[in-house]
């Protein structure tokens, strides 16, 4: 989905949603929440009612047997984790909405289940079993669509909110920081920025260094032993990094038991 075809139309929240499907007539047709797209489709029923009779026997007939959605206006839920494997996932025409099996309440059709079982956490069936009581719900390896919304406003903002937060989100890819000796522009010095008492503590503050992008060495440094070798380590850094790693330390500091670390 291209997201330059979404307005800048974002609901905030539980409320601020409820207020747009109250007030919504017919435009726009797509929307942000939560930072995920959503789009809003129309399947229309025939206008004449000849037509709309022979729809409606056609319609019963289908729909039993073809994967086809009831007439309405539905919400188009964009995954921001793409399954990247086929996937069919139907309300079924039958069931018990109080039944709490998803086997028993859609259809599911996939090659690889064991992975579809480890996509749909628990959270997430909760979501779509909470949706199936109310709509008709279809999945698929890159979008959840549900409707027709002719329930209150409150009802479908309600799902939607509950759908969007149980998705599950790409992992923040952790970008490996600079090579240390790149990192030592013309004229850059070495800082140190922290000084411990045994290489196990030296590791965990390099890791954190690391993490955050700021390249670092250990001096002094002695892995032997079960928890490290004990004896002065200095963390040092490009001195163009001091600022940001000493922010870091500071931080960390703020947030752990003193008692980890009196250096």
């Amino acid at each position: 989905m291209n997201q330059k075809e979404h307005t800048g139309i974002a609901p905030q929240n539980r409320d601020e949603l409820t207020r747009f499907f109250a007030n919504y007539a017919g435009q726009p047709n797509a929307f942000w929440y939560r930072d995920v797209p959503v789009e809003i489709l129309s399947y229309g029923l025939p206008q004449s009612l000849f037509l709309a009779l022979l729809f409606g026997i056609w319609y019963g007939i289908a729909e039993r047997f073809a994967k086809i959605s009831p007439p309405g206006r539905y919400l188009k839920i964009w995954l921001p984790q793409p399954l990247h494997v086929d996937l069919y996932l139907r309300s079924r025409a039958r069931r018990k909405t109080s039944d709490s099996e998803l086997d028993n309440r859609f259809v599911i059709d996939v090659l690889d289940r064991q992975r579809i079982d480890e996509y749909l956490s628990p959270s997430l069936t909760a979501a779509l079993l909470h949706l199936d009581r109310t709509f008709h719900v279809d999945m698929r390896d890159k979008y959840v669509l549900f409707g027709p919304l002719v329930t209150a406003p409150a009802d479908t903002a309600d799902g939607l909110d509950r759908l969007i937060a149980a998705l599950p989100r790409p992992a923040e890819e952790i970008v490996p920081p600079p090579d240390f000796g790149e990192a030592m522009t013309a004229g850059a010095g070495v800082v140190r920025v922290k000084r411990v008492g045994s290489s196990f503590q030296a590791d965990l503050w390099k890791v954190a260094l690391d993490n955050a992008g700021i390249p670092c060495r250990l001096h002094g440094y002695d892995n032997s032993g079960i928890w490290g070798g004990t004896g002065e380590i200095d963390i040092v850094v490009p001195s163009t990094f001091e600022k940001q790693a000493r922010d870091v330390i500071a931080d960390l500091n703020a947030a752990t038991d003193p008692s980890f670390d009196e250096n």
